[in-house]
C-alpha cells in the first residue's frame, strides 16, 4: 500500500512538472541575425496605402489606452514588467511607441517594417542586432504617420545567450531623428551581431 502511495505521490509530481514545463515561456535562443521586429499602420497619412493592413495587430490606439504614465513628446517604451508569449510559447516583451506631442511622427517604412530595431552595447559601442529587410522596388518604401496622442504597441522577443549586455530599441524618423527607448539587460549570442542585411 506504502509503495503505491508513493508511485501515486511521483505521477502526480511528474505531471504537475510537465505541466509548468509547457507553460514556462522559452526564451528565444538565436544565433543569427533577424529582421525588425517593429511594424506599424499609419493612422492617417498612408491609410488608403495601407488598407490591406488595416486588420493588423499593429494599428495605432488613442492615448488614453496607454498603460503606464506617458511622458512628454515622442518616445520608446520597452516594458520588462510584464512577459507576454506568443502562440510557440516564446517569451515577449511590449515594446510601446508613443507620440505625446502636437504634430505628427513621420517614419520611413519599407513594406509593412518600420525603419528601426534592437541594438546591444558591446564593446565598441552601440550595435544593431535588427536590420529592416532588404527591397529593390520603390513600391516598398512609404510613409508612415503616428498622429499625435496616439501609440503603438508592439511584442518583441525576449533572447536567450552566454552573454548580457544592454539593449534598447531605436527608430528613425523621416526628418533623421532618431528615437530610443529606455535601456534593459538581455542575453545574447554573439552571432547576432555579425549580420549581413537579412532578406524578407
Amino acid at each position: 500500500m506504502k509503495q503505491s502511495w508513493l508511485l501515486g505521490m511521483l505521477l502526480v509530481l511528474l505531471l504537475a512538472k510537465q505541466g509548468q514545463s509547457q507553460t514556462a515561456p522559452r526564451y528565444w535562443e538565436v544565433q543569427k541575425p533577424t529582421l525588425t521586429p517593429l511594424y506599424g499602420h499609419s493612422s492617417d497619412v498612408d491609410r488608403e496605402w495601407l488598407k490591406k493592413f488595416q486588420e493588423g495587430p499593429y494599428l495605432t490606439q488613442p492615448l488614453e489606452q496607454l498603460p503606464h504614465p506617458p511622458q512628454e513628446g515622442a518616445y520608446l517604451y520597452l516594458d520588462t514588467t510584464k512577459i507576454k508569449t506568443n502562440s510557440k510559447g516564446q517569451a515577449l516583451y511590449h515594446l510601446f511607441i508613443v507620440n505625446n506631442g502636437t504634430t505628427p511622427l513621420s517614419i520611413l517604412g519599407r513594406d509593412n517594417y518600420l525603419e528601426g530595431g534592437a541594438e546591444v552595447h558591446w564593446s565598441h559601442g552601440w550595435v544593431p542586432i535588427h536590420q529592416v529587410p532588404e527591397v529593390f522596388c520603390g513600391n516598398s518604401f512609404h510613409i508612415v504617420s503616428l498622429a499625435p496622442q496616439e501609440f503603438w504597441q508592439m511584442e518583441v522577443p525576449i533572447y536567450n545567450g552566454p552573454k548580457t549586455v544592454k539593449l534598447r530599441y531605436q527608430l528613425t524618423l523621416t526628418d533623421e531623428t532618431v528615437l530610443h527607448s529606455n535601456e534593459v539587460p538581455m542575453n545574447i549570442h554573439q552571432g547576432q551581431l555579425d549580420f549581413k542585411t537579412p532578406k524578407p
